[in-house]
């Protein structure tokens, strides 16, 4: 790693090839061309592998997103489809594979069933390869959840097979949403494009089409459900460097009469901002008034929830204004029920979601 804190590069190669079998064999490194002051440290580990243990063992190496760990920064907080990479440890190829995903918090899981995604390729002994699984909407749940994954059939070797990551809540905008962007004087070189949930295009703002040192402000209407915010630049010196003469711009966003969140301008070459506005509904025509009924609201004591028979499978949490979990309770085919444990909420703003195999509904309500 070059800056201080910056993760290490690691560089794996197969010298199988080059090893005699008898004998002694030298392994040398040398640096071809350096230039500056080049005090690096370098650290080796030559390692042999023996015969692989099973013909069929798929691993789950890692979810990238949705994902609180450091090395996967520049794609999380997110809401958008998940991103999972996967290694064949076993002799026989790997050319179907069963994933199921959903969420699982304090230890059950919430969505029901989850999602199950079947994947077909070809990945041969050692080879890895990421995939993007569906997006749902049950990705648009707050802090303190947990994204489960877990791989179907055949396995020689079940404990690689599950992974559980923490999520970080995207930030919410309840209004149509205003970006303002500033260029610097190389407005040439930054881009940027907000994509919904589907990956359909919903705003493109082109370096061409942008002059330097300017501000230019675009407002989204009628948005509901995820999106993302993708900022590109050509010169992999973002908005603002202190190494450079660029000058300094910047990218706002912010819910049409609500304060401003000023997104990163040192962030190289691509920076990704997911966010989430009006009720996250899934891809039916309905909305949360038409499906859930909560009363009173405000609410002194305990609450009441109707929910329609669409809903008859899932899970409800409740939530206050900082995404913590106060509440969780499954559906079980049930339509009716009283939460009497809000009496002991403070007085406050909260979020009831309600959470489907396929859709998710928020109000809120008032605890006075």
């Amino acid at each position: 790693g070059w800056c201080p804190g910056a993760p290490s590069d690691v560089q794996r190669f197969d010298v199988t090839d080059f090893i005699s079998s008898m004998g002694s064999n030298t392994v040398d490194y040398s640096i071809n061309t350096a230039a500056g002051d080049s005090r690096y440290i370098v650290n080796m580990q030559l390692v042999e592998y023996g015969d692989p243990n099973y013909s069929n063992d798929v691993e789950l190496l890692e979810i990238r997103n949705p994902s609180s760990e450091i090395i996967h920064e520049r794609y999380n907080p997110a809401c958008q489809a998940p991103v999972i990479k996967i290694r064949n440890n076993g002799t026989q190829p790997l050319t179907q594979l069963e994933i199921n995903y959903g969420f699982d918090i304090d230890g059950e899981v919430l969505l029901t069933d989850g999602q199950t995604y079947l994947w077909n390729g070809n990945l041969g002994f050692l080879e890895e390869e990421e995939i993007e699984l569906p997006f749902f909407p049950g990705l648009t749940l707050p802090e303190g959840a947990k994204f489960r994954v877990k791989f179907n059939g055949d396995d020689e070797d079940t404990d690689n097979n599950t992974l559980v990551s923490d999520i970080r809540a995207v930030d919410h905008y309840d209004n149509d949403v205003i970006i303002q962007f500033k260029t610097n004087f190389v407005s040439s070189e930054t881009s940027y494009t907000v994509y919904d949930q589907n990956g359909t295009v919903v705003l493109q703002k082109l370096s061409s089409n942008v002059a330097g040192n300017t501000v230019y402000t675009d407002t989204l209407r009628n948005l509901n459900g995820c999106y993302q915010l993708v900022i590109n630049d050509t010169g992999g010196d973002g908005l603002s460097w202190w190494a450079n003469n660029d000058g300094d711009g910047y990218i706002a966003v912010r819910a049409d009469g609500a304060g401003w969140t000023t997104l990163p301008a040192d962030f190289g070459s691509v920076y990704r901002y997911d966010f989430t506005t009006g009720i996250i509904v899934s891809t039916d025509d309905v909305t949360a008034d038409e499906v859930m009924t909560i009363f009173p609201n405000p609410v002194s004591a305990g609450l009441y929830i109707e929910l329609d028979n669409r809903l008859s499978n899932g899970s409800i949490l409740i939530t206050n204004e900082m995404g913590q979990q106060l509440h969780t309770e499954n559906i079980k085919g049930r339509t009716d029920f009283y939460i009497e444990e809000i009496n002991r909420f403070t007085s406050g703003v909260y979020h009831l979601t309600v959470i489907t195999e396929s859709s998710t509904f928020t109000q809120r309500f008032v605890k006075i």
